[in-house]
């Protein structure tokens, strides 16, 4: 009896598991201190494209960006070769304003934010087509999954929604940026808010020197498991690592 009843253990197990992981999206998480859901049916970019992307930026604004670190960035491809939605999170390490700075900032000096912010994006978008038209833009002091933010809006060429999150963390900068065509609102925007909903932060980054002991103790718990996408370990329990 005792035999039968180890067989169909062993026999659950599995389902369990793979029914625990059936979903559309994958959850990614990183050293740095940040997790975020992936929609499985999205193409990942690769390392060398991810670096392109910030070799771009570099050149167009002047910008280095030796100490940004693109996480992730995927797009989203429907009915066209053209990418239909996108989403890029990125890290960089350097000197801002932290979380309570951020909150006591005037509403004239975020006024002030939103000139230059959208001066400075038109003159960095003309330089590829002078014909760029940037509409609806704004931007706002919002809370982010309990993480004050800045949110920047607006419409590229009346064909495409732009989203960007800045979250300054006094010792790093995470910016979440997203689009997705107008044209295909009604399907891509409940993903899109998916993704912007499932960001998580963490307010320090691992400490290298406790990182090995804290690892230990939540292997030996039975909370960690490998993510074979990020290529990093994953909590199972989010009360673990937040």
């Amino acid at each position: 009896m005792k035999k039968i009843i180890f067989c169909l253990v062993l026999i659950l197990i599995p389902a369990i598991s793979n029914g625990e992981n059936n979903s559309n999206f994958t959850r990614l998480i990183f050293k740095e201190g940040v997790a975020i859901d992936i929609p499985t049916n999205w193409s990942i970019l690769n390392d060398n494209l991810m670096k392109q992307l910030d070799t771009n930026t570099e050149a167009l604004t002047g910008i280095r960006q030796g100490n940004n670190n693109i996480l992730v960035a995927a797009n989203c491809y429907t009915t066209s070769k053209n990418a239909s939605a996108t989403v890029r999170l990125s890290v960089r390490h350097k000197p801002t304003i932290d979380q309570n700075q951020l909150l006591a900032m005037a509403d004239e000096d975020i006024e002030f934010e939103v000139l230059l912010g959208k001066s400075s994006l038109e003159n960095t978008l003309k330089k590829v087509d002078a014909s760029t038209l940037v509409t609806d833009y704004k931007i706002t002091r919002k809370n982010l999954n309990s993480f004050a933010c800045f949110e920047t809006v607006y419409t590229l060429n009346n064909k495409e929604r732009m989203l960007l999150f800045i979250v300054p963390l006094g010792d790093r900068r995470i910016k979440l940026n997203l689009s997705y065509k107008l044209s295909e609102e009604n399907y891509l925007k409940p993903t899109i808010m998916h993704i912007i909903n499932s960001l998580s932060i963490r307010k320090t980054t691992i400490d290298d020197t406790d990182a090995e002991e804290r690892f230990s103790r939540l292997r030996k718990a039975g909370l960690l498991v490998f993510d074979y996408v990020s290529c990093n370990l994953e909590v199972r329990r989010k009360k673990a690592w937040l």
